[in-house]
């Protein structure tokens, strides 16, 4: 169930950005290992990882996007479930440098 989205438009380096936020079955562990075993399958390429008081954050990068995910634990009663928020930037490639040869 899709709880938010937001797209953002931009100009110049990152040309925009979409957020998604849900609620899916599981603990942050077993979601990022989730993330981590799909994306390269993707074409994106694990970048950064972070654990900060049971939340997990991942990033992701692949020519042209970097994807960032912040995974959440809810506290309620029942079967675990955590709050993932999925943010897609899109990113222009650097102009090329100039060589002094």
């Amino acid at each position: 169930m899709t709880v938010l989205r937001v797209d953002e438009q931009g100009s110049g380096r990152g040309t925009g950005s979409t957020t998604l936020t849900q609620v899916a079955h599981g603990t942050p562990g077993m979601l990022a290992e989730f993330y981590r075993a799909r994306m390269p399958s993707r074409g994106y390429a694990p970048s950064d990882r972070r654990l900060s008081k049971g939340v997990e954050l991942l990033d992701f990068e692949r020519p042209g996007e970097r994807v960032s995910l912040s995974l959440s634990p809810l506290d309620k009663d029942g079967p675990p479930e955590s709050l993932i928020t999925f943010v897609v930037e899109r990113v222009s490639p650097p102009p090329p440098q100039e060589s002094n040869r």
